[in-house]
């Protein structure tokens, strides 16, 4: 059995929304072919998968909080562009999910 969480874009996407998806979440998400099709070609089935995209962006939406919170800490110990990537990479997962190109799922795939 192999369980994890799945960033991705949903099926069903233009182009254009795939591309998005890909500037806008995590770096695999744009560069790597379909996770669940990557699986199946392992010799995995899908077993179960629930969707905690909510909860994603929850994190997503705190940790944006936390960094606003500790700005001044923060850019002293990470530096200024460092502390402004993790700003723009998290706003950029919230803005993924509001615009319904990032999902993240919790499933649990079994080798048959």
């Amino acid at each position: 059995m192999l369980a994890g969480y799945v960033i991705h874009a949903p099926a069903g996407l233009s182009q254009s929304d795939l591309n998005r998806a890909g500037d806008l979440g995590p770096s695999f998400v744009g560069g790597w072919e379909d996770g669940f099709l990557e699986a199946e070609r392992a010799g995995f089935g899908v077993v179960k998968m629930l969707d905690v995209t909510s909860r994603f962006r929850e994190t997503a939406l705190a940790w944006l909080a936390g960094l606003e919170a500790r700005e001044v800490e923060l850019r002293e110990e990470l530096g200024g562009e460092e502390y402004e990537r993790e700003v723009e990479r998290n706003g950029s997962i919230v803005e993924g999910i509001d615009g319904g190109v990032l999902r993240r799922e919790f499933c649990v795939f079994e080798r048959g």
